[in-house]
């Protein structure tokens, strides 16, 4: 085993030092993802397979980096919430919004699984 693979490099910060960009950021991911999983539930509704594939990629690498973020944002959720009021209140949105949007597509994968 090489030195590299017993040492994986550390993962380079997503969200920037200042509050105001990292939560810009966090907002920015947060609607990516969302989007993504907006788009995987429009090709299951039309059970397109091929696009399937392309979107379940993009979202496993989006929803990679979303994971990473939110987890720098919840050891600055203190000083990142402390922003703007309008822009943590869209984060929020945002966050009721990606909820929404996984719900809907595992009842939608399940029911996929139970006719299969």
């Amino acid at each position: 085993m090489t030195k590299a693979m017993q040492n994986p490099a550390p993962k380079t910060r997503l969200l920037p030092k200042k509050s105001r960009i990292a939560l810009e950021k966090m907002i920015e991911l947060t609607q990516q993802t969302l989007e993504v999983f907006e788009e995987e539930t429009n090709g299951l509704a039309m059970n397109a397979h091929i696009e399937l594939l392309d979107i379940m990629r993009r979202k496993q690498e989006i929803n990679a980096l979303y994971q990473q973020a939110a987890g720098e944002f919840m050891a600055r959720q203190e000083e990142l919430l402390s922003q703007d009021p309008r822009r943590t209140s869209a984060l929020i949105t945002l966050q009721k919004q990606l909820s929404a949007a996984i719900k809907l597509n595992m009842t939608i994968l399940e029911k996929i699984n139970r006719r299969g």
